[in-house]
């Protein structure tokens, strides 16, 4: 009886040969750009910004900050505007010292300071409110010093930060009407060889197109393992392509032939582009 002993190093490459047959998945970065949040579309359209309240200074030391951060993102204009920005039953303060504390390592004292706020924000166009906002946070701040500071030397340093934090919140809710680049990640099936990795490269140059007439090409294979992942691939490239209608015939055809392994998040994604 004759015995063959494979080498090691001969089994761990057959085994990887076998293993490598399989397409595996990658993660790719991408950048979206995400619709606005808002109603409206106030993009290159010209606003007027208006305070309705009492004449609480600090109520009106609010909005002239909060509106300064709209107007770096805005076309503000005194009149005339296509929309009006309505901020209305706006309360801010009064400041509250929350305590406090020893930061031993620095040997100062770490004082914390809160400004509670709130307000309507209307979104108004020939008088008729088109969409409307409720803000209701606070701003905190934290100041440090070497020695124990007497209340109003605390809130008088706390008043030189007012403008540009308030300001900040107010270009911040400014972008919210307009659409946002986001970083986000997508999973896409490929080899380390052939048309596998020309469309892999192709995707990672967002290319999406081109990787998706390969990914077509092998969608016709005579190997299951192919097809399924080619045709994942094909409803991802719908889905940067924003063509959400081919992209669910494809999440169709997984779910009549792969009935166990069908991408519910995938899925999920390109029905909520059709709405």
């Amino acid at each position: 009886m004759k015995i063959r002993i494979m080498p090691l190093l001969s089994a761990s490459v057959l085994l990887f040969a076998l293993a490598s047959c399989v397409p595996s998945r990658v993660t790719i970065s991408i950048e979206r750009l995400q619709p606005s949040q808002a109603k409206v579309d106030v993009v290159g359209q010209p606003v007027n910004l208006v305070y309705r309240g009492s004449a609480d200074s600090l109520d009106l030391a609010f909005f002239n900050s909060i509106a300064g951060g709209f107007e770096r993102s805005l076309n503000v204009v005194d009149s005339n505007g296509a929309y009006q920005f309505e901020f209305d039953s706006l309360a801010a303060g009064p400041f509250v010292r929350l305590g406090n504390s020893y930061d031993e390592d620095n040997g100062q004292v770490v004082y914390n300071i809160s400004l509670p706020y709130n307000f309507v924000l209307n979104v108004m166009q020939g008088g008729i409110v088109k969409d409307s906002y409720l803000a209701k946070d606070e701003l905190q701040w934290e100041l440090r010093s070497s020695r124990r500071l007497p209340d109003d030397t605390i809130y008088n340093a706390v008043s030189r930060e007012f403008y540009p934090t308030v300001s900040q919140v107010g270009e911040n809710m400014a972008a919210a009407f307009f659409p946002q680049w986001v970083e986000e990640t997508r999973e896409i099936y490929t080899m380390d060889s052939g048309r596998w990795k020309e469309a892999e490269n192709m995707a990672r140059n967002f290319d999406w197109a081109s990787a998706q007439r390969i990914w077509l090409e092998l969608t016709k294979s005579e190997n299951m393992d192919y097809v399924y992942a080619a045709c994942y691939n094909m409803a991802i490239s719908d889905e940067m392509l924003e063509d959400p209608e081919d992209g669910l015939e494809w999440i169709a055809f997984l779910e009549k032939y792969f009935p166990n392994n069908v991408p519910t998040r995938l899925k999920g994604r390109l029905q909520a582009m059709e709405k």
